[in-house]
């Protein structure tokens, strides 16, 4: 068990650091906060998300502590509690202590000061963490949640179809699907327009949109040719080609287990790439924070949540992660294990520990951006794809609305 009130002078500190007026400590007396039977005191977690997941760790975390236990409440539609009753919650100040969701979810309330800034808390944690994870976290100019587990989005190609090259030009990506035959192109038939747009934005965004700064540059010739390359692809809803062939597959890794499937299928002969791109230090793929991105309601028991967030991503918690755990140490268990033999999809030879590594240390960044932006560009985007408007005017009116939130957020 934890020894009762030492993690608390931790969470203590980090609320120091974080400067936290009093009222955002919850309730108005120390009378207010509700016990369980044993003392303990009761901090509340709003799950989004599948729920199985948020439910374990709560259990694993009232086992270890002697201070808070945690309750959770899943909001769900079909439900009393539904999604747009968090949202409300979070506007009133009565939402959960600790709220797990998918990362473009609740998004908006971060404009709002809802949500706890977490840097201090990744200042403590960042010894412990993956590093390309923690790096990749401190490029966010404000932090309002940590990822529980993280996914890694790229492409699969067969250096036997490339010349053995691993990074591609889209040019260089073109002829080498014309090379493979009638019928291949560069991404296939299996991804419509709708779906590599998403993918290019996950890939590409970075390039065109600058959060930091507060700019955007969708009008560039660049971007106005991706959109003009997705819609190469078929229409969302049109049926498959009964023959097709692919230069690159669109993969998302959950696991170590599927580092395991690669090499079971492809042998040596596979790599993962970024999206197509001039350089060759251009990253590899983008990081995802998989179903779980942990948030602290500013408004609830900060120092409970703190608590529990440090347990989340302390080495028992992460055990039970399903997909990369964002523990360095975890995750060398898990890669140790498929080396000698003992995952369950098979063996990973050193080769392929090499190509994950190189892969993971490519300089990934998250591909996540505002839900509102996300909901913009995708917009502008079905528009063009649906023949109501050019690719010019598409990222004409793709500028001009994404300008407009970004200067209202300024």
């Amino acid at each position: 068990m934890y020894v009762r009130g030492a993690r608390r002078l931790i969470a203590a500190a980090l609320l120091s650091a974080l400067v936290l007026p009093l009222s955002a400590c919850g309730a108005a007396g120390e009378d207010a906060v509700p016990l369980t039977s044993d003392g303990r005191e009761i901090i509340t977690l709003g799950v989004t998300t599948p729920v199985q997941t948020a439910r374990a760790l709560a259990g694993a975390f009232n086992a270890r502590s002697e201070d808070y236990y945690v309750e959770v409440t899943e909001y769900a539609y079909g439900t009393t509690a539904t999604p747009e009753l968090l949202y409300t919650q979070l506007t009133a100040g009565t939402a959960p202590d600790i709220i797990a969701a998918a990362p473009p979810e609740l998004g908006e309330a971060e404009d709002s000061g809802a949500f706890l800034e977490l840097t201090p808390l990744l200042d403590e944690l960042s010894p412990r963490l993956v590093p390309a994870v923690e790096s990749a976290l401190r490029e966010r100019p404000e932090l309002y949640g940590l990822p529980y587990e993280f996914e890694i989005g790229t492409f699969l190609v067969h250096p036997s179809q490339t010349g053995g090259r691993e990074s591609l030009t889209m040019e260089e990506a073109e002829e080498c699907a014309a090379a493979l035959g009638e019928g291949c192109t560069v991404f296939g038939s299996r991804l419509d327009r709708e779906q590599l747009f998403i993918r290019v934005m996950e890939a590409a965004a970075g390039e065109y949109l600058d959060l930091e700064a507060g700019t955007c540059n969708f009008e560039d010739p660049g971007f106005i040719g991706l959109l003009e390359l997705c819609m190469d692809q078929r229409a969302a809803g049109s049926e498959l080609p009964e023959t097709d062939g692919q230069l690159l597959m669109s993969l998302t890794l959950q696991g170590v287990d599927m580092l395991c499937v690669q090499e079971r299928n492809y042998g040596d002969d596979y790599a993962f790439m970024g999206f197509p791109a001039d350089g060759e230090d251009s990253a590899k793929g983008w990081l995802t924070g998989s179903q779980a991105l942990l948030r602290v309601n500013a408004s609830g028991n900060t120092e409970g949540a703190l608590e529990f967030l440090n347990f989340a991503l302390g080495e028992e918690a992460q055990r039970l992660c399903e997909c990369f755990p964002v523990l360095q140490s975890e995750l060398d268990r898990r890669l140790d294990e498929a080396a000698e033999g003992k995952n369950a999809k098979g063996p990973l030879t050193d080769a392929g520990a090499e190509k994950f590594d190189t892969l993971l240390n490519s300089g990934l960044h998250f591909g996540g951006r505002p839900e509102a932006v996300s909901q913009i560009v995708l917009e502008e985007a079905r528009a063009y794809f649906g023949g109501a408007i050019t690719a010019q005017e598409a990222a004409r009116r793709m500028q001009e609305r994404v300008g407009l939130y970004l200067a209202e957020r300024a």
